[in-house]
């Protein structure tokens, strides 16, 4: 199976495998290494500013748990690295909170303005409808059309994909107000050519390569399995030794060969024996097994077994050197290649190019796409406090600035008319990312190395807050000044 099918078979929404069958596993190492250091233990998203009662963080919480996209990080970042491109798209729900979908490369089509944002956004999907229990499942296509005003949503017939034609051709049009005031979509991008264009998918200008190491594997295997048992020299011909297909029936003018007396026949084929027992055999005649002492030789017969070596070692080091380049192009090691004895350090210096890989394509997902999508979620909720609250205090929305927001929670203590919804505004909206734990557990002697470092910079005269950054870097700036707070009052 060619490199491309194997891709698609990954990446294929109806597939039920997510493991291909082909030989080549350089896609799927590399999706793997990418998805371990990418995703690690798991990801957080945490506002940059935020409120006293952490508003906008339990926001994203709830959104990331309604949505169980810890589930779905996986598939999201086969789609992105595979594609090149993956759209995400969110709409608030009746729960408050806003339901998340993403869709591939080949699902979406987006228009941007001069200002570099999305004016128009399609997205088409299917589902199967059944009309009873024992009817037959039919496959339907739904279209999206986004604006930043309107949406629509157009159904169409039993096995009719849309395509990306603007005009309408389906059997019915819903028109719905987009009460956002944007079009909710962000396009991740992953190797893009330069602002604006396009992402590539990762295995793309590698497919020539990996076609070609898909055919050596092959070539391997098939000399694997022709050379892999022993063959039988003989001075009969090969219809003496072996019956050909045709015959049905014994031919007992043979039956005194090495092969018919040793017991070494095929049934199946109607190839009879002489002997008493027969031996265990295999489904076809050319891969028939033969006793391991043959007996009853005659006068004119010569026999013997030969056993060439399978593969030859030029040709298993042109493989390993091959798969050993494409994942070094592709920013990932070869783990087979890998010294057996390596030691912890080591293996984590060499897992180093992998991480530096992962996190280039993590900022791509993370920082550049999931993160923006929660911003402008936080936008959107900030606008619908800013409407409900002029709403409830009878005032024009006008009126109703972040300053006068902030004056009127600080004189209530927080707290807000009924009616009120949304997320208060409290300053930038930027939402960050961190991974919640490492590939690489620290070991008890690398905690213990890494305090007496934080220690020697506190002595050194760095201050303790910016020492802190090399035990926990994970943490926010905020984080630390708690931590360093808790410590001044406890005395510790």
């Amino acid at each position: 199976m060619s490199a491309e099918l194997q891709l698609q078979s990954i990446i294929n929404p109806e597939s039920t495998a997510r493991v291909d069958t082909g030989t080549n596993l350089v896609i799927l190492n590399h999706l793997s290494q990418m998805k371990m250091f990418g995703i690690r233990q798991g990801i957080e998203f945490y506002p940059e500013q935020d409120d006293d009662k952490g508003s906008r963080k339990t926001f994203i919480d709830q959104v990331w748990e309604y949505n169980e996209l810890d589930v779905y990080q996986d598939r999201i970042w086969e789609l992105a690295l595979c594609t090149g491109q993956l759209l995400v798209y969110y709409r608030p729900n009746q729960e408050g909170l806003y339901t998340i979908s993403f869709f591939p490369r080949e699902d979406f089509k987006v228009e941007y303005n001069t200002d570099n944002k999305i004016e128009l956004a399609m997205i088409r999907y299917w589902y199967w409808e059944s009309q009873g229990i024992s009817a037959m499942r039919q496959k339907k296509w739904i279209r999206l059309i986004i604006t930043k005003d309107r949406i629509y949503q157009e159904d169409y017939n039993v096995g009719v994909k849309p395509s990306w034609d603007i005009a309408f051709g389906g059997i019915s049009r819903r028109e719905m107000e987009n009460s956002l005031g944007f079009v909710p979509c962000r396009v991740i991008r992953v190797n893009p050519l330069g602002p604006g264009q396009n992402g590539v998918g990762e295995f793309d200008p590698f497919m020539n390569h990996i076609d070609n190491l898909n055919d050596d594997e092959d070539a391997i295997k098939e000399n694997l399995q022709f050379f892999g048992n022993p063959i039988l020299m003989a001075t009969r011909s090969p219809n003496e030794i072996l019956e050909l297909a045709s015959t049905k029936s014994v031919n007992l003018s043979r039956a005194h060969t090495i092969t018919m007396e040793s017991g070494w026949g095929a049934p199946e084929l109607g190839m009879g024996s002489t002997a008493k027992s027969m031996p265990r055999h295999l489904k076809t005649g050319a891969n028939l097994r033969i006793k391991k002492v043959v007996g009853n030789i005659q006068a004119d017969e010569r026999f013997g077994f030969v056993s060439p070596p399978p593969v030859a070692a030029e040709q298993r080091r042109h493989v390993v050197e091959t798969r050993e380049a494409l994942h070094f192009a592709l920013g990932g090691i070869d783990e087979i290649g890998i010294h057996t004895n390596a030691t912890a350090y080591e293996m984590k210096v060499i897992y180093g190019k992998v991480a530096t890989t992962a996190l280039k394509k993590a900022k791509c997902i993370y920082t550049y796409g999931l993160c923006r999508a929660f911003e402008d979620m936080i936008a959107a909720e900030e606008a619908l406090f800013k409407k409900t609250l002029a709403s409830a205090l009878q005032i024009p929305p006008e009126e109703m600035t972040d300053d006068a927001i902030r004056r009127f929670l600080e004189n209530n203590m927080g707290e807000v008319p009924p009616g009120v919804y949304g997320l208060p505004p409290v300053g930038k909206r930027k939402v960050s990312w961190r991974w919640t734990g490492p590939v690489f557990e620290d070991s008890p002697d690398d905690l213990q190395k890494r305090s007496i470092v934080v220690r020697n910079l506190q002595e050194l005269g760095v201050p303790s807050l910016e020492a802190l950054n090399v035990m926990f870097p994970d943490k926010t700036r905020k984080e630390k000044e708690g931590m360093l707070a808790e410590a001044i009052v406890t005395g510790k």
